[in-house]
């Protein structure tokens, strides 16, 4: 129907395509870059998350020319995080690490680059640690729906982070748990 993304289009016609920043209804800004497809005619890959499918669209979602820009952004994102996975509480759960797996990419190969543990710990609700942070704006988006908007994206280009101008605990985050 009119409005449909190509992402959502794929997931009814039962086709993986991987994303770290959707979250339906409520973040579709293609900001990870993980759900690019190639559309034929168009001179560039496109987001699926924010593409509208048209009548008669060919979409490649596993050409070499997708399968490698997707590789590539995900060992950019990878070396920016800090992947002490096998200590991490979330190791299990982890949508970045599964991409990891899917796409073969060997985490060991990041295991060694340091990132300083930078965690805001004031908030008895959420800790906002910027050293495991994908810059995906989920947080942000969240709790914008929430009406609240105590995190934000904060600086620009390569300093981008995602939190609080001030202490979460400072903020007016009402620990909704999203």
């Amino acid at each position: 129907p009119a409005g449909t993304t190509v992402l959502e289009a794929a997931k009814k016609a039962g086709i993986n395509i991987p994303t770290l920043c959707y979250l339906k209804d409520i973040n579709q800004i293609g900001a990870c870059r993980m759900c690019i497809v190639e559309i034929e005619g168009m001179p560039r890959l496109m987001p699926a998350c924010t593409t509208q499918v048209k009548d008669g669209m060919v979409i490649r979602t596993e050409s070499p020319q997708v399968v490698d820009s997707r590789k590539r952004t995900l060992d950019i994102l990878c070396k920016r995080h800090r992947m002490d996975c096998e200590y991490c509480p979330d190791y299990t759960f982890c949508e970045l690490h599964a991409l990891v797996r899917e796409m073969g990419l060997d985490d060991r190969k990041y295991a060694n680059v340091y990132h300083a543990r930078n965690a805001d710990e004031s908030s008895p609700c959420i800790v906002r640690d910027n050293s495991k942070c994908v810059r995906c704006r989920r947080c942000v988006a969240t709790c914008r729906a929430q009406g609240v908007e105590a995190i934000a994206a904060l600086h620009r280009a390569e300093d981008t982070i995602m939190g609080a101008q001030v202490p979460l605990a400072e903020t007016n985050c009402n620990g909704c748990g999203q």
